[in-house]
């Protein structure tokens, strides 16, 4: 049985449903990259790709939710996405072809990382305006178990393509 939660409330729904696709994907990408990255580079290749994920994400977070509290939560989020999904396919094109080169892969990773400060602290925004206020902290917990589980099943999968 669906907790009353997503139930009763089906702007969340749509939401949770969106974000349990996106944390599994992002957390496949996440362990499948290095192993791509190291099969073209060495690990100093890996590491820049990895900073390259994670500074613009350290640089552009606080304007990134100043944004989306100008633009509006949703439609940040929305663009954010969408980036997000053209860099991974592009990023899986580049592998796949063997044309992929590091720098290409780090540039791809700098953009992602960018999407995702625009993209975390408006979803952490939205959320509350998704559900009642009495709903709120199970709606909140609900995505706590879609961030963690995702950690969880997200690699898991990672590994069976990978093995594939």
């Amino acid at each position: 049985m669906l907790p009353e939660v997503l139930r009763e409330e089906p702007r969340y729904r749509l939401l949770f449903a969106g974000q349990v696709l996106s944390v599994i994907g992002d957390r496949i990408t996440f362990v499948a990259l290095p192993f791509a990255v190291l099969a073209i580079g060495d690990l100093s290749d890996l590491a820049l790709v990895e900073a390259a994920f994670t500074l613009p994400f350290l640089v552009v977070a606080i304007p990134g939710g100043t944004v989306a509290d100008r633009v509006g939560r949703r439609q940040t989020m929305l663009v954010a996405d969408v980036v997000r999904a053209i860099v991974l396919g592009l990023m899986s094109a580049l592998l796949l072809s063997g044309n992929a080169e590091v720098w290409m892969l780090a540039a791809l990773a700098a953009c992602f990382g960018i999407a995702e400060a625009f993209f975390g602290p408006a979803m952490v925004g939205l959320i509350p305006q998704t559900v009642e206020a009495a709903r709120l902290q199970h709606a909140n917990a609900l995505f706590s178990l879609i961030q963690n589980g995702g950690m969880v099943l997200g690699p898991a999968l990672a590994g069976i393509v990978l093995a594939l």
